[in-house]
């Protein structure tokens, strides 16, 4: 159960926004290709605008999401009024801050399975290899957006090593391991089909 005084971000589509805006009867709602510092202002002073005793909810739709917003973001979901409430539906966990999630409830949704990453076929391909075809594949492929494909691959077929992949991406979104390190990792931990 969702509840006003919080912020929750929802991996999903598009096709998410008006089931979730009729849930939470509202009619803010902010569709983004691009979430970036100029739009988190605009949030913000649409959010310091209905702070008149109203309860309100904002759903916001970004493809993508910047971690100047997030940042820009973070006094604002930290303060959140209690007679407001606010969601974001996001495509995937990977472009969200530490700082940023630790400050949100991510909520799970059943995701319509005709919805695919552009990388989906390469995260099949990338699970049916042996360990040693992925450590040549890693050293040919340097791309930190086989990571979603892989959660969604992960998620998608109910394969709890999720987790590991969601570790990777932190440790990739505070810098603590490269593009290349992030996925070597990932080469022993996800399993083989």
């Amino acid at each position: 159960m969702i509840v006003l005084g919080k912020v929750y971000v929802y991996l999903g589509g598009e096709e998410l926004i008006n089931e979730i805006s009729a849930k939470l009867l509202t009619n803010f709602v902010y569709s983004f290709e691009t979430l970036g510092v100029d739009e988190s202002r605009t949030i913000k002073e649409r959010l310091s605008l209905k702070q008149e005793g109203r309860n309100a909810w904002t759903l916001i739709f970004a493809k993508n999401i910047t971690k100047e917003a997030q940042n820009a973001l973070l006094k604002c979901v930290e303060d959140l009024s209690v007679n407001l409430g606010l969601v974001f539906i996001l495509p995937f966990s990977s472009q969200l801050l530490e700082t940023f999630l630790s400050r949100v409830i991510l909520l799970e949704t059943d995701r319509d399975s005709s919805l695919k990453h552009p990388l989906h076929e390469e995260a099949d391909r990338f699970i049916s290899l042996t360990v040693k075809e992925r450590i040549n594949y890693m050293r040919k492929h340097n791309n930190i957006e086989l990571l979603d494909a892989l959660e969604e691959w992960c998620h998608n077929n109910d394969i709890l090593d999720a987790k590991n992949i969601f570790l990777t991406k932190e440790l990739f979104s505070q810098g603590a391991v490269s593009v290349k390190m992030a996925l070597e990792h990932l080469v022993y931990l996800l399993p083989r089909l």
